[in-house]
């Protein structure tokens, strides 16, 4: 059986596999109201780490 890529519980979530992440802050506003293609940097990867930092800067109203 496969496996949820995330799992979110009471006290802690699990991510398999590689995640990444992305600022749509500096992105410019679209008309397309269906789809829109973002490219990702791979040096983006989600760890515990960079997620710290993105939550810190994000309660303290700072950009990417």
């Amino acid at each position: 059986m496969k496996k949820d890529w995330i799992e979110s519980r009471e006290n802690d979530m699990l991510l398999r596999n590689k995640a990444y992440w992305f600022s749509l802050r500096s992105m410019p506003e679209t008309d397309n109201d269906s789809t829109v293609t973002i490219h990702i940097p791979t040096i983006n990867v989600l760890t515990s780490d960079s997620f710290k930092k993105l939550m810190d800067y994000a309660s303290e109203g700072k950009s990417l």
